[in-house]
């Protein structure tokens, strides 16, 4: 893992897949549903796990996310203004290889500013890095079917959320992708070099992405 305030593509992997393993010891916790909160449930399952690595990604991944959340509230309209066709198309896309040409179409795009252009290449590395697992439907049931009180009992509901699981994946990956876009917009409007607005990148489908999964 890089410096704490830099995620990478792999990190948001990381967090997603331990996310996602997890959904029945985080599930039955969560109160407000924001990306810190998520984060922090995270990091203290990691913790009683012994998984110390794991437990300083989170943190350092709440650190990330705190800094890019700032930096949205940076954001002019006009900023935004080149980034919104392409989040219409994000949104539209019928599946995540609809959404995956996409993002590759779109970053080949010349008239697109750097940091909306940099902003859909992180999104790329982060949906090739997840591909067979973040992304992938059949990583999802096997999780979330992985524990019986998961289907039965006080969590039953997951019976229900296992019937949306194609929409939720799609969900996710058009989560990811708006939130790498809006992380690396923000990060250059707060005068990022080209590494920190990757990582902004990173943070922002980091939150984006863990709040729509749950």
């Amino acid at each position: 893992m890089a410096d704490p305030a830099m995620l990478l593509a792999s990190d948001h992997t990381e967090i997603m897949k331990f996310l996602i393993q997890n959904y029945h010891l985080v599930l039955p916790k969560i109160v407000k549903s924001t990306p810190q909160e998520i984060l922090g449930l995270c990091r203290s399952i990691a913790k009683s796990q012994q998984d110390t690595q794991r437990a300083m990604l989170f943190s350092a991944a709440a650190a990330a996310v705190r800094h890019s959340n700032k930096t949205l509230t940076k954001i002019t309209q006009k900023e935004w203004q080149p980034a919104i066709p392409v989040v219409k198309l994000i949104y539209l896309a019928e599946s995540t290889k609809e959404l995956k040409k996409i993002l590759a179409s779109e970053f080949k795009s010349v008239k697109h500013p750097a940091s909306l252009k940099t902003g859909l290449g992180v999104a790329s590395q982060i949906f090739v890095d997840g591909e067979d697992s973040v992304y992938d439907v059949d990583f999802w049931v096997s999780a979330l079917i992985h524990h019986p009180g998961q289907l039965f009992g006080g969590l039953s509901n997951l019976t229900h959320k296992l019937e949306q699981v194609k929409d939720k994946v799609l969900g996710v990956a058009a989560a990811d992708a708006v939130g790498a876009i809006a992380g690396a917009v923000g990060a250059a409007v707060a005068g990022k070099d080209i590494k920190g607005i990757a990582a902004g990148a990173a943070s922002g489908a980091v939150a984006s992405s863990i709040k729509s999964a749950v």
